[in-house]
């Protein structure tokens, strides 16, 4: 029995190796002028990379990766200094996470920058961002896109 099985799992494995390896290449995506940090979070089917790269002073910016370009699509309309792009669907609308100025009373830190302001959700949809509703929460977060 035991080489009946052994010779199953040579052949399982000589399988997997005839049909050869996945091919893939790895990108480095670059960041902004300055910066030191930069961290895709998703990628849709139309290859637009969303995501978070610092500026020299470290604070963090949301930010798109279109065609091997970096577009820095924080605004100063989100409030606090640091935000992040988490997801964009075939429409091309992003979710995006972003402080705010003024600061969360139960000091949450629900964004993770360690700042102490609120965490809100925004929407950025044919260049025009909008900020989501929040319902009754202090904060909220905003995660990856659906294409519904």
């Amino acid at each position: 029995m035991k080489s009946i099985m052994t010779s199953i799992a040579a052949g399982s494995l000589l399988a997997a190796l005839a049909m050869g390896q996945p091919r893939y290449s790895l990108t480095d995506l670059g960041t902004l002028p300055g910066g030191k940090f930069s961290q895709a979070w998703f990628v849709n089917n139309s290859g637009l990379v969303s995501g978070v790269a610092t500026l020299p002073d470290g604070t963090q910016h949301s930010v798109l990766w279109d065609k091997g370009k970096i577009v820095d699509i924080a605004k100063p309309a989100l409030g606090g200094l640091n935000s992040s792009a988490f997801g964009s669907n075939e429409r091309g609308q992003t979710a995006i996470q972003a402080e705010a100025s003024a600061k969360d009373p139960n000091n949450e830190n629900f964004c993770a920058y360690g700042t102490g302001l609120k965490c809100l959700p925004f929407l950025l949809e044919n260049s025009v961002m909008s900020q989501l509703l929040c319902w009754e929460a202090t904060t909220a977060l905003s995660e990856q896109m659906s294409t519904v």
